[in-house]
């Protein structure tokens, strides 16, 4: 089925992993991801503000809110594409960001993840931890 939106169709799959982006049932059902917690809370893993330290479920609204936004500051020369990560039973996993700026100039694009511990999502098969981190890597 074709959107509106474009970018509702774009899904990427692997062998154990699927992304798409996220419509707003999907953003519900990371919401719940976001409200368990997606990194140990004596760690912080990642170099954006500390929003997971926020407390739920301000940590959630702050979440979603970024995600609307995000929608719409797509631009052909600076974009940050949202994944959510499903295993293939379509359990929410967490996210999976590919994001450029002067895209025409450079064409280079970086990532960032966002995604439980596989164990305490029910997970996978083995492997499937070297699979979520090279979905993205050129070959």
């Amino acid at each position: 089925m074709q959107h509106s939106w474009p970018f509702f169709d774009l899904v990427l799959r692997t062998p154990v992993l699927e992304l798409r982006i996220p419509d707003d049932d999907l953003l519900e059902q990371l919401g719940t991801v976001i409200k368990e917690g997606i990194h140990d809370p004596e760690r912080m893993p990642f170099d954006d503000p500390p929003w997971t330290d926020e407390a739920s479920p301000d940590r959630e609204l702050a979440w979603i809110t970024r995600q609307w936004a995000g929608r719409s500051a797509i631009k052909p020369d600076a974009w940050r594409l949202r994944f959510a990560v499903l295993d293939l039973n379509g359990l929410a996993l967490g996210m999976q960001d590919l994001l450029a700026t002067a895209f025409p100039a450079l064409r280079a694009v970086s990532s960032y993840s966002g995604t439980v511990a596989l164990s305490r999502r029910g997970a996978f098969r083995s492997g499937a931890e070297s699979e979520m981190s090279d979905s993205l890597r050129p070959r």
